[in-house]
């Protein structure tokens, strides 16, 4: 049954997923609901930021979560930085 071994490893991919984009994702939410104008830019600025830099990584945590089928493979990021060189 190749199929249910594959809907796992897409269910778990997209946890690892969500788990890398929660905090960018909860920083530009914020900053879009600050009452002070200074405090929303910076917090939405800050979120992009981390955000970007998360983008960079995913994919290659992705890949090698896939590679390996293991969970915690999403969250070595020394492993992980190989795969970015």
């Amino acid at each position: 049954f190749k199929i249910i071994e594959l809907m796992k490893l897409g269910f778990f991919g997209s946890i690892g997923a969500l788990a890398y984009l929660f905090v960018p994702g909860m920083l530009m939410i914020a900053g879009t609901h600050a009452k002070n104008d200074g405090a929303g830019v910076i917090l939405t600025l800050v979120g992009v930021l981390c955000m970007a830099i998360v983008l960079q990584y995913l994919p290659f945590a992705q890949m090698r979560y896939a590679k390996t089928k293991e969970f915690r493979a999403f969250f070595r990021l020394g492993q992980v930085r190989e795969g970015f060189k």
